[in-house]
């Protein structure tokens, strides 16, 4: 089935008010110079499309290799706008961003211990943090408290800072479903959807109908660590901000790790990544797998004589996202790589519509037909077979367990001079809802 035109209108979410970059002068020049791209690309695309179409061959290699200088240059401005909000949002969080109440004595006293902590160490600086820690614990000021001999639980100002920088580096985690939690695992019941109905008469007897299926999901975080390093030199300088450094090297870690796990883990001692799980053709779908739509053509869009992607290439985006029910469709979204997005960028419809619209707002991401389109690192590349884009509601399909605190402890002796940050998390991932997303498949059939 073959579907021409939108499916739904444009994507315009709610505007935040807490983005931050989006009124610096260096990100408001980015976004004048992304539409300048973009608007120059698209004129070579669209001379390039007319050449092609003309000489129904090759077309003028010039003419193409200019049209991939553009599409690279469109990524390098949005990679500096996206650059250029973290290191907003960076100074935002560690300077106590827009709030203004004044810190509880117990907070700023475990502040300080923590900071002697890390740049000291020594049972004293132990004892004296474990001290402060009892105290706030006592004050209600944090949630959770410090084990014995595991390491100390990072304050919550690191742990919001880790957070932030997380979403920006595991894009996964910014759109799927996510839960702290305070035991070993998480189980989640769901619904199948087995209930059945019929019709009678007035007067005809009533069989009984199928009912609901439930079944259990359980979750079980597994242990990820980082373990950053600095000279003692380095730790001893009061001008170094101990906490945003040590908060930016486990963050940078975690993410880049956890966000390659929940896409393709094979959910050992790891969350088990949406690729993980058994896929079929949408027509053999069944609970337990995930449903795919292939393009037609082996490891491409189009027709192995068509050429390059050109006008109606990318029909099969519109099939994939009539496969999804329709319950699914307002809050689903396109998961792809940034080369599939490069690809994609070129793709018209039959009335001449570009598929693929640019975001110059801070915190909203491009669309692709009118769904925000997220930029996963880790999902394949256009390839025979592969499974290069991903398309649903997120927040259905995939939840990410969250183990309650990140702990931290200080290595002085293994590798001196260097003063080593054992630092552990535990997160799980897996797939809760099976129909809430589908790939789609770069193959024949």
């Amino acid at each position: 089935m073959t579907y021409h035109g939108r499916l739904r209108g444009p994507y315009n979410p709610p505007e935040r008010k807490d983005d931050a970059g989006a009124s610096t002068p260096e990100f408001k020049k980015l976004a004048d110079e992304l539409m300048q791209t973009v608007t120059a690309f698209r004129q070579k695309n669209d001379e390039s499309i007319a050449d092609l179409q003309k000489k129904l061959n090759a077309g003028d290699v010039v003419l193409k290799e200019h049209v991939d200088r553009i599409n690279a240059a469109i990524d390098d401005v949005q990679k500096k706008m996206t650059d250029e909000i973290l290191a907003v949002k960076r100074q935002a969080v560690f300077s106590g961003g827009s709030e203004t109440k004044a810190k509880a004595p117990e907070i700023v006293a475990l502040e300080k211990a923590f900071d002697k902590y890390l740049r000291k160490g020594g049972e004293r600086t132990e004892d004296e943090l474990k001290d402060a820690y009892a105290k706030a614990f006592e004050a209600k000021a944090l949630a959770t408290n410090s084990e014995a001999d595991g390491g100390f639980t990072v304050l919550p100002e690191i742990e919001r800072a880790m957070v932030e920088l997380s979403l920006l580096v595991s894009p996964i985690r910014s759109i799927a479903s996510v839960t702290s939690i305070g035991t070993g695992s998480l189980k989640v019941p769901v619904n199948k959807r087995g209930t059945t109905a019929g019709w009678v008469g007035e007067t005809d007897p009533r069989a009984q109908t199928n009912t609901s299926q439930l079944a259990e999901i359980e979750f079980v975080p597994g242990e990820l660590y980082a373990m950053p390093a600095a000279t003692q030199q380095m730790l001893d300088d009061s001008y170094i901000n101990v906490e945003q450094w040590i908060a930016n090297e486990a963050a940078l870690k975690f993410s880049q790790v956890e966000g390659q796990a929940f896409i393709s883990g094979d959910g050992v001692k790891k969350p088990k990544g949406f690729l993980a799980y058994p896929i079929v053709a949408d027509s053999s779908w069944a609970w337990g797998s995930v449903g795919y739509v292939a393009t037609g053509t082996s490891g491409g869009f189009t027709g192995p004589a068509a050429g390059p992607p050109i006008v109606g290439a990318g029909d099969k985006l519109f099939d994939l996202i009539a496969t999804l029910k329709y319950p699914f469709r307002p809050n689903a979204s396109f998961v792809m790589n940034r080369y599939t997005v490069a690809e994609i960028r070129k793709l018209k419809s039959l009335y001449a519509e570009y598929l693929w619209e640019p975001s110059i707002k801070a915190g909203q991401p491009d669309s692709l037909l009118g769904y925000p389109l997220t930029e996963a690192e880790d999902m394949p590349a256009i390839a025979a077979s592969s499974y290069a884009v991903a398309f649903g509601d997120f927040r259905q399909f995939y939840r990410i367990v969250d183990r309650v605190g990140v702990r931290t402890l200080r290595d002085p002796y293994t590798l001196k001079p260097y003063v080593l940050f054992y630092m552990t998390k535990r997160v799980g991932g897996g797939i809760q809802n099976f129909e809430a997303a589908k790939l789609l498949k770069f193959s024949v059939s």
